[in-house]
């Protein structure tokens, strides 16, 4: 029997199947083996048969001992003597196919190869050599049929899995390419070349938790590889799983990488894009300590210290920036920028000018000039600014887009059109530019023609997210919720990553009361995206506006336990709480909430409304004022403060504090209406209060207290037939109004209609807002009328 034919000798006489090659220092002890076997048991007759395969043995042996000793002229030479005794071994042309291989005889190489596997099928790596021959010769799919033989012979044979992975890919089948590497990993669960290839893999196919699994792999046996941190914090960023990437890349620069510098300076935008920017300014300090020879870093910080609200600080830094590298077109630009931010664009045009003539080729500058310009009310110079960079620069959508601002702000709006449609002539692919013209339109009025050039723009960029949801966003806002349901859907087809379009999606269900399905669009986007706040945050609404406000509570805690500065997850924290009436809980999450994001302006109008519905007046201007010290600007926080000293007997102070709300906003319906009504009640200022409260009513026609208070206004002028008029016409919405109803008996007491006064104070009484001084005063009206 020949060494490689369908079967060969075992220890006990029987038969067992050639398959991978042994191997030259196995081939050596296979022929000990044997030729120990065959002085034992061949009978006389056959010792010349026996004696050419036990000499075929010995050449081969000879072969196996050469290839080890890395020698494969002198090994190829023992096989084909080895064949000279015995031709039909498929042991010894596997032997031969493989180390032809090695020494690029590629031909010789599959020669034997193939009579290998016609001698025997089982020849695993002949079958092996004849894929590695084929794929070289791009014959892709007989590479393919050979590796699946050896993969069916052997199921571990690593090489011949990594070939099938690399011939899925170049056959286009992305899916057996990664069942083979996944197979690859396993067979080899420590390499993590491998690991990494999966992870990759895993990552452009979206499926981030194995590759998350993938990387960690490589971590639990090489826990410092900065590869696998590296890898899994952009994982971190791509899932919006931002404080696991802040984690991540601080771990990395702990362990002291080649690339701190670089991760560094990645951590430190990182923490800018989150609004983190104390935290970003460290790790610029740290970069500049070891490099002031970067411009960009310098100018980095002044942003970071800007955002950081240190104004000073920011413009002492780019200045120190400047001094050190004076030609710096960047520089002169950051500090363009960071006096525009301050609400300084005068200061703001001479360092642009300056970045702009040391490098009239970048965009950003031309286009913070032209900012400059408009907010110092000099449209005109706007306009020229950016008009030359079209001239240096041609069709630059940013440029169109700006100019299309510029001439949007002064009203022009068939020049801001064109504007706009001249940035998409420029790139039909600038999304910013179809959304702009679609927002132009509707502000005209033309919603119809605005959502068209939305679509059209969705046509065009079918892949832009931000586009489509755009759409979506205009369809909710006009009640369109099936087209708005359909967008963002599709939003979520083409990245199901990006919350925006689960949150669209949800707010479709939310804005039509289907609160059990805008809840489980929620659940199945944390299925995805399991760290989101944002997708707690909307489930915590839903559940609110269900008036189940413990399950609100859970999920707005769990909003600030993934992200403890979102003001907003406090803020409805508290309020969960304030609904049931548990005001002192309620008060705490506000102010929990303070300690972490002292800059949410919300947060202290709850907390002072909190006091203010406890009738806790001294408490709740307390924190007004320091809130309105704060946030000089913040109209709802001047109202709360004016609706306090009102409530509270301060009314000199309350009109005065209205006041200051309505130079703030002179359009809030509420604040002309409140005004307005103290005003009346006293009977001071009537014309002035009339107007108000009719300017309210214009927006709020169907306003009952509106309505009422323009009744009282008539009341106090003595007007009482156009009184009745609006009051009973505002009893239609504010039928449970104690206040309403006590004005009404007022007003037919004044028309010497008694009975029906009676009656409507009667009705007052019965009604559940009534308060403690209302009940007292219509009591003493029902007595003076007996």
């Amino acid at each position: 029997m020949s060494p490689g034919s369908s079967g060969s000798y075992t220890a006990k006489g029987g038969n067992m199947p050639v398959g991978r090659s042994l191997g030259a220092a196995g081939r050596t002890w296979y022929v000990l083996v044997v030729t120990v076997m065959l002085a034992a048991v061949c009978p006389p007759e056959h010792a010349l048969g026996q004696a050419d395969r036990a000499r075929a043995l010995e050449h081969y042996a000879e072969g196996g001992l050469h290839e080890a000793r890395n020698d494969p002229v002198n090994a190829i030479k023992s096989y084909l003597q080895a064949l000279e005794y015995d031709s039909s071994s498929a042991e010894i042309h596997s032997a031969l196919a493989q180390v032809y291989y090695r020494v690029t005889e590629r031909e010789r190489a599959q020669q034997h190869a193939r009579i290998a596997v016609e001698l025997d099928s089982t020849a695993t790596e002949s079958w092996f050599v004849l894929g590695r021959y084929n794929a070289e010769l791009g014959k892709y799919l007989p590479a393919r049929d050979a590796f699946e033989r050896v993969v069916t012979l052997e199921p571990g044979h690593i090489e011949a899995h990594i070939a099938l992975s690399q011939l899925a890919s170049r056959l286009n089948d992305p899916d057996a390419a990664l069942r083979e590497l996944e197979t690859v990993s396993r067979l080899a669960p420590r390499n993590p070349e491998f690991h990494f290839k999966l992870a990759d893999v895993y990552k452009q196919r979206g499926m981030y938790d194995k590759a998350v699994i993938a990387l960690q792999k490589v971590l639990d046996d090489y826990p410092d590889s900065i590869p696998a941190r590296v890898g899994l914090a952009e994982i971190y960023e791509q899932r919006r799983q931002w404080d696991r990437a802040v984690v991540m890349y601080r771990e990395i620069i702990a362990l002291g990488p080649d690339r701190e510098a670089a991760l560094r300076h990645r951590l430190a935008r990182l923490l800018m894009f989150l609004g983190r920017p104390g935290e970003a300014v460290e790790e610029y300090r740290v970069l500049l300590e070891h490099n002031r020879t970067s411009p960009a870093l310098w100018a980095e910080l002044g942003e970071a210290y800007q955002n950081l609200g240190q104004a000073e600080q920011a413009l002492s830094t780019l200045e120190e920036g400047l001094e050190l590298h004076p030609g710096s077109a960047e520089l002169h630009g950051a500090l363009g920028d960071v006096l525009l931010d301050q609400d300084k664009p005068a200061e703001a045009v001479a360092p642009l000018q300056k970045a702009i003539s040391l490098d009239e080729r970048e965009v950003r500058f031309r286009i913070g000039l032209g900012m400059a310009y408009r907010a110092t009310g000099q449209a005109e110079q706007a306009v020229n600014a950016l008009k030359e960079g079209l001239g240096v620069l041609g069709d630059h959508p940013e440029l169109h887009l700006n100019l299309g601002f510029v001439y949007q702000e002064a009203g022009d709006y068939p020049l801001a059109v064109a504007a706009y449609r001249s940035a998409i002539a420029a790139d039909p692919a600038h999304g910013r530019s179809w959304i702009s013209l679609g927002y132009a339109l509707m502000d005209q009025g033309q919603t119809q023609e605005g959502i068209a050039a939305l679509h059209e723009g969705v046509e065009q960029l079918p892949d832009d997210v931000t586009l489509r949801l755009n759409l979506a966003n205009v369809y909710l806002e006009n009640g369109m919720y099936n087209q708005a349901i359909d967008q963002s859907q599709k939003s979520i087809g083409i990245n199901r990553h990006d919350p925006r379009g689960w949150i669209s999606l949800s707010l479709a269900y939310l804005r039509q009361d289907q609160f059990a399905q805008a809840e489980r669009v929620l659940t199945q986007a944390l299925s995805i995206l399991p760290d989101m706040p944002e997708f707690y945050l909307y489930l915590g609404v839903s559940f609110m506006s269900r008036e189940e406000f413990d399950q609100a509570g859970t999920h707005f805690r769990k909003v600030v336990e993934l992200n403890p500065q979102d003001g907003r997850g406090w803020v409805n924290l508290g309020l969960s709480h304030l609904r049931q009436e548990d005001y002192e809980t309620g008060i705490q999450a506000l102010r929990d909430g303070l300690e972490k994001a002292p800059g949410n302006p919300d947060l202290w109008f709850y907390l002072g409304y909190a006091h203010t519905e406890q009738e806790n007046y001294e408490e709740a201007i307390a924190i007004t004022k320091e809130a309105v010290e704060r946030f000089n600007d913040h109209h709802r926080l001047h109202f709360l403060l004016a609706q306090n000293y009102d409530q509270s007997g301060q009314f000199e102070k309350a009109v005065a504090t209205f006041e200051t709300a309505l130079e703030i906003d002179p359009e809030d319906i509420y604040t002309l209406n409140y005004l307005g009504y103290i005003l009346a009640d006293r009977g001071l200022r009537l014309e002035e209060a009339k107007v108000m409260i009719e300017k309210a009513l214009e927006k709020s026609p169907e306003n009952g207290a509106f309505l009422d208070s323009l009744g009282w206004v008539y009341y106090r002028l003595g007007d009482y037939r156009k009184a009745r008029q609006y009051v009973e016409k505002a009893l239609q919405f504010e039928d449970t109004s104690a206040t309403v109803h006590d004005h009404l008996g007022d007003i037919y007491s004044r028309l010497g209609m008694h009975r029906s006064a009676v009656r409507y104070w009667q009705r007052a009484l019965e009604m559940e807002d009534i308060t403690p001084e209302e009940s007292e005063e219509i009591q003493q009206k029902l007595q003076d009328a007996r």
